[in-house]
């Protein structure tokens, strides 16, 4: 209780307009404990498709669990707050899907996700807003072109997928070059 004064009423309780109640974080140990437990699944439902798929390639597994690993740490820093966060989830997730395309043996039909993941990356970070008017239209600029190179990735592995455009690989590499 806060003594009564000018325009309070006794028994009222006030707090300063800085404070705010704390809110619970799960504790760092737990944190990683799911990050490390949603890595596990998903190594395990990939390899469990993959064997299911019948063109299953165990070795592709040393670059799948480090992949899920690295996003999981990641998704950690992330959830505490730390500005490296979405970088490292980000390497992790390219490291992962490249994993998954090894492991499933579908490296020359699925190359062009691996150009794709890394533009959807850094389009990803088009929510940031620096204060400086010309660092925000480079960053604006740079994201957009992401997307481009994206939905240009995207669109070429339709085109290769349906049949019309069987001769990507002589020249989309040299293009995203």
């Amino acid at each position: 209780m806060v003594a009564a004064g000018p325009g309070r009423e006794s028994g009222e309780v006030t707090t300063l307009p800085h404070t705010r109640p704390a809110t619970t974080r799960p504790s760092l140990t737990t944190q990683w404990l799911v990050a490390g437990g949603f890595a596990l699944i998903a190594c395990a439902f990939v390899t469990g498709a993959a064997q299911s798929a019948g063109d299953f390639q165990w070795w592709a597994l040393f670059i799948l669990v480090p992949g899920a690993l690295v996003t999981a740490t990641g998704g950690v820093l992330l959830a505490r707050g730390k500005a490296p966060g979405y970088v490292v989830g980000c390497v992790g997730a390219m490291v992962f899907a490249v994993g998954a395309i090894l492991m499933f043996g579908a490296m020359r039909q699925l190359w062009p996700l691996t150009i794709i993941l890394p533009c959807l990356a850094i389009a990803g970070g088009y929510a940031w807003r620096p204060t400086d008017p010309i660092a925000r239209a480079y960053h604006r600029t740079i994201a957009m072109l992401a997307l481009v190179g994206a939905a240009l990735g995207a669109t070429m592995l339709w085109l290769d997928a349906a049949g019309r455009f069987s001769r990507m690989a002589d020249w989309w590499p040299w293009f995203m070059i």
